[in-house]
């Protein structure tokens, strides 16, 4: 017996004039995967979500999902929101008001044809994985707090079993220790995932692939590696261009998974990431003086000149970016394979828990 397809694959290709932004999307999907949707404010990217889930009607292109047609004005195409496979979480959550959070989330189950009670069960074990306690499940939209608001509407975007869920900025609202634990639930999903989000922690994290958005237009995307470690325009540069590092806190000192060191600034315990600038990093021919904690031998891998400045790949032990003066790099005669210190000062790093 063959296999049904996984559902969720995205087609997306249309211009949309949107007051004075002209809005020109192209987002494809394979089906259950994670694209993370970044840029500046007034770019666009909520508007590409909107436009998905049917909220704003195109001007010309294709919305379509599986093959399926959803909005196609040359084919006189248009299905209703209420008819399309996908949920969206939007920033003010759209929480009905006068039902509780369990009714909230129950009212996706029952939707899908599921009964009262099976529904309000099915609610709380959400709302659970949600972060959110049964003392949380009994209360109404206004005696929540803005986190914890999100994490209902998050729990009943994940009850509808849509194809497609569109996350708009989901874990803004949401304290650090809750975002750890959402992230892990978002990243566990089958289905296909479109985050729109101005954090790059969120972005290197859960994303598959990445479409950047300048202007209304796409800027870039592809491989969230590639994204990340290529960005093409200032903007993407200085957002997606921090270093993230995986590793293991055990007070001031995080072991990174191949073993290496840092010497931190905060105490922490567990599972993290290190986040730092690439600016941060000082290169020298020799081990550095003064107040850096972390220092080590590397060699450059790649050199992308970018205006007056010049980003640095560098390898092993610490797999990273720097970002140095054009006059530095022809002061150190840096070019492919030299080899060069890089160092680190211990306030310059930033951790999360992972």
């Amino acid at each position: 017996m063959t296999p049904t397809p996984k559902a969720g694959a995205l087609d997306v290709g249309f211009s949309l004039q949107l007051g004075t932004l002209n809005v020109q999307a192209a987002v494809t999907s394979e089906p259950g995967e994670t694209i993370a949707i970044v840029g500046p404010n007034g770019a666009g990217k909520s508007t590409v979500l909107r436009s998905i889930a049917g909220l704003v009607g195109i001007d010309a292109g294709h919305i379509r999902m599986d093959g399926t047609p959803f909005d196609e004005p040359t084919t006189s195409t248009w299905v209703h929101p209420e008819n399309r496979p996908v949920s969206v979480v939007f920033q003010d959550h759209r929480l009905f008001p006068h039902l509780s959070a369990q009714d909230n989330v129950a009212f996706a189950l029952r939707a899908n044809g599921l009964g009262r009670k099976a529904a309000r069960a099915e609610a709380l074990t959400l709302l659970e994985q949600a972060r959110l306690t049964s003392a949380h499940a009994s209360r109404r939209p206004s005696e929540l707090s803005g986190g914890q608001a999100q994490r209902v509407a998050l729990a009943r975007a994940f009850a509808t079993g849509a194809d497609a869920l569109l996350l708009d900025e989901p874990l803004a609202a949401i304290d650090k220790a809750s975002q750890v634990e959402l992230r892990r639930v978002i990243g566990e999903l089958t289905s296909t995932v479109l985050l729109v989000t101005h954090n790059p922690l969120d972005a290197r994290l859960l994303a598959d692939s990445i479409v950047v958005m300048e202007d209304g237009a796409v800027a870039q995307s592809g491989a969230a590696d590639d994204v990340s470690n290529a960005p093409s325009g200032a903007w993407a540069a200085q957002f997606l261009g921090q270093n993230l590092i995986e590793g293991t806190a055990d007070g001031t000192s995080v072991t990174a998974l191949n073993g290496f060191e840092f010497t931190t600034a905060t105490t922490d315990a567990g599972p993290v990431v290190v986040n730092f600038a690439p600016s941060a990093i000082t290169l020298s021919s020799e081990l550095p003086g003064g107040s850096a904690r972390n220092a080590w031998a590397t060699s450059v891998t790649r050199l992308v000149a970018e205006a007056d400045r010049v980003r640095v790949q560098l390898g092993d032990p610490v797999p990273c970016w720097a970002t140095v003066t054009a006059g530095s790099v022809d002061r150190l005669g840096l070019e492919v394979g030299s080899p060069v210190t890089a160092s680190l000062k211990a306030t310059e790093l930033r951790v999360a828990p992972r």
